[in-house]
């Protein structure tokens, strides 16, 4: 199950991108997940993670996914 928990940490103002360079991510996503329980929930996960990634990169964010929930942590998330 794709979890409704996904934490959304801002990265601070962009940074100008000089001429052929991309602007920094405006903020980074890590979303949490687990898709083992039914097969509804398997295939939103697999959608949302090949989504994601797209959108992020069209508006300007990071994204990253993951099922290792020791990840949550306020060492990790304070990046």
């Amino acid at each position: 199950m794709f979890v409704a928990l996904v934490v959304a940490l801002t990265a601070g103002v962009a940074v100008t991108a000089t001429r052929g360079a991309r602007a920094a991510p405006t903020f980074k996503v890590l979303a949490f997940y687990n898709g083992t329980w039914d097969a509804a929930h398997i295939d939103f996960d697999r959608d949302a993670r090949a989504w994601f990634p797209q959108a992020a990169a069209q508006y300007g964010f990071s994204w990253e996914s993951t099922t290792n929930w020791s990840l949550l942590n306020a060492a990790n998330l304070a990046q």
